[in-house]
């Protein structure tokens, strides 16, 4: 079986997004079962302990480089006994001829709540980030702006293998521009559906976590993420 695409493909050919293998969706996640929709879910854990789901869509919206992304992630820890920390979070991107149109996402993440908007603008994708505490409606933590380069990735876009280099990065919960490097990547060996394959792991740096992501074509199978101390690990469902 061999898994051949590129970034470049998938940003401006939304068919090759969506004829990639289709697989399950994480458990207890919702994504709807639309015609041409590529479908990826994602058990996560917190160092070795299941702690939640990440889905993932990519949707053909017709014509070269026109889909929609959509992301779902529900994640609850328990630190020490009644300690919980619960991280759930939803986006959605519109891409346009391989560029991103617009950006919507809702995160909230043990008590803050955050909201992004962006909107494509002839300068650039301009986001706007609200910050809020939950236990005090009332109360703006934070509001702010970006100006984000036309053909921005964000940090859920893990539908296509990253590009090799230093870029800049929507981080998709707060809406900041980070600044991510990529590794060439490295040729290893994965199990994957009861078979032997070879594929590539890229080593992925930014300032809020390093990780391995591992891709059989633009395919993410599995990766690991190291973040404040902790590893937090990925495989597809």
């Amino acid at each position: 079986m061999t898994f051949q695409t590129n970034r470049r493909s998938l940003l401006l050919g939304a068919g090759a997004a969506v004829l990639l293998p289709v697989t399950a969706g994480a458990d207890g996640l919702s994504l709807p079962e639309t015609p041409g929709t590529r479908r990826q879910g994602y058990d996560v854990t917190w160092t070795g302990i299941p702690v939640g789901h990440h889905a993932v869509s990519v949707t053909d919206d017709g014509g070269a480089g026109n889909f929609t992304v959509t992301n779902q992630v529900d994640m609850m820890v328990d630190l020490v006994l009644f300690d919980v920390m619960r991280f759930t979070h939803t986006s959605k991107e519109t891409w346009r001829d391989g560029r991103m149109a617009a950006f919507s996402s809702t995160t909230l993440d043990d008590g803050d709540l955050f909201e992004v908007t962006g909107t494509a603008t002839a300068e650039g994708l301009v986001f706007s980030t609200t910050e809020q505490d939950t236990n005090n409606a009332d109360a703006l933590i934070k509001e702010t702006d970006a100006l984000a380069p036309h053909d921005i990735m964000t940090s859920n876009d893990i539908w296509a293998a990253p590009e090799p280099g230093t870029h800049a990065l929507l981080n998709a919960k707060k809406g900041e521009i980070v600044e991510v490097t990529v590794q060439s990547p490295a040729t290893t060996t994965l199990s994957y559906q009861g078979s032997s394959h070879e594929a590539l792991r890229y080593r992925v740096t930014s300032p809020v976590a390093v990780g391995d992501l591992i891709y059989l074509g633009d395919l993410f199978v599995e990766g690991s993420f190291e973040k404040r101390g902790y590893t937090v690990d990925y495989r597809l469902a």
